[in-house]
């Protein structure tokens, strides 16, 4: 094989790499915490944390970023481990946008953004801050026309056909693909790449599909690592993705050939009918998951065992907006203050324990406990401040009082 070949190749996969990288930090930081915080009070349900993980996922073009903020949120305590795997479910979707922008030829506009990115970032004032985001964009697309032609001169060399003649091995297919995507640590490296092969006519469907499914095994790896320091909760979503993931591999394995068919009767170019594998597949593994998500919770508990609580950094009993009624505000105060007293119980209880057999991990709950009773002592008294702004009755008022006696000592005590 002709070395410029090879060289452009790799380079191509290189500024790859390097695009897809930096325009997932460009676009992080463009947004700032706001990520965060949406996935944080975006996870009231099933199909919203689903639908949320999948838009943020395709917008920065990372599966793996927006999971590991998922298992960071789990572990800080921000949002549940249940509320959680509606995400990881949708970052598998996300991920696939960009399979389907190199399907739909992509890649030719790829100079504009490129040229239009520098010329923001080197101009712009008020939207300077997109330009590099635009710059990487741009960049991911060109680096794989880059690919693409320089493997259209070894379309006709008979070891490259032979070997992508033995990727219909299903096996070593899914092998491929994992441990590809688990060195590049991205998933969207892998899947832009096996479309640009499928468009040059190297590889089929059928030979796609389970790289495709070795990719989206691949993609949890990282994750995987960065779970294994942090709580019970964030090691059990790490552990949820990977099972996603592995899980709806098996069950499609057996079936890839009607899958297959089933793909190409909806048409498309090789290209599009590759990115639309890779789409309905992650689209119908998140629907069939959510459907079981009590059950596959159980699974995951089992699989990771453990008997260690988990504490969430919000309150239990009070909302952003107190009720109308001033007897149903006090009510709620009254069981908030309940909740904060048995918090510090709590760190009572791990100090004590602390002192009797020291340990990182209960340094780290004991911590975790402090947060909370400072987050319940804020909110408690912003709502008694603004229930005393009220019309109260003369025994709602001492009630008032003595609730802000008890609010003090609680927090004294903490």
């Amino acid at each position: 094989m002709d070395l410029t070949i090879i060289l452009t190749a790799v380079t191509g996969l290189i500024l790859f790499l390097f695009g897809i990288e930096n325009f997932s930090k460009e676009i992080q930081k463009v947004a700032g915490e706001k990520f965060r915080v949406w996935l944080g009070k975006s996870t009231s349900n099933r199909g919203s944390a689903t639908v949320l993980g999948a838009g943020v996922t395709a917008i920065i073009q990372s599966s793996a970023a927006t999971t590991i903020i998922a298992v960071g949120l789990v572990n800080g305590g921000i949002i549940s481990f249940a509320s959680s795997l509606g995400i990881i479910f949708g970052a598998n979707i996300g991920t696939t946008v960009t399979a389907q922008l190199v399907a739909f030829k992509l890649t030719a506009f790829a100079p504009i953004f490129i040229i239009a990115g520098f010329f923001i970032n080197l101009f712009g004032r008020r939207h300077k801050i997109l330009g590099k985001g635009m710059f990487y964009f741009g960049l991911v697309f060109f680096s794989l026309n880059l690919i693409s032609q320089a493997i259209l001169p070894i379309k006709s060399d008979p070891v490259i056909i032979g070997y992508f003649a033995s990727l219909s091995n299903v096996v070593i297919a899914l092998a491929v693909g994992l441990v590809f995507t688990a060195i590049v640590q991205s998933s969207s490296v892998t899947t832009g790449i096996v479309v640009v092969l499928a468009a040059d006519g190297l590889i089929g469907l059928q030979q796609s599909i389970p790289i495709l499914l070795g990719a989206n095994i691949g993609s949890t790896m990282i994750t995987i690592l960065s779970s294994l320091r942090l709580n019970l909760y964030a090691k059990r979503l790490a552990v949820a993705h990977l099972f996603f993931n592995i899980i709806g591999a098996l069950v499609l394995l057996p079936f890839i050939g009607p899958f297959a068919s089933m793909i190409s009767s909806i048409g498309g170019s090789a290209s599009q009918q590759v990115a639309n594998a890779h789409t309905i597949f992650n689209i119908l593994a998140a629907i069939v998951f959510l459907i079981f998500l009590k059950y596959y919770k159980r699974f995951i508990e089992k699989i990771v065992p453990g008997k260690e609580k988990e504490i969430l950094m919000k309150t239990k009993y009070l909302q952003e907006e107190l009720p109308e009624d001033n007897e149903a505000a006090i009510k709620l105060i009254e069981r908030e203050l309940g909740y904060s007293q048995y918090v510090t119980s709590q760190m009572f209880k791990k100090a004590d324990y602390l002192l009797q057999k020291p340990s990182y991990k209960q340094i780290d709950r004991l911590k975790r406990y402090e947060e909370l009773n400072d987050l319940l002592d804020k909110n408690i008294e912003k709502s008694l401040l603004h229930l005393s702004q009220r019309n109260l009755t003369e025994s709602q008022s001492e009630r008032l009082v003595l609730l802000v006696r008890i609010s003090n000592l609680i927090e004294q005590l903490g």
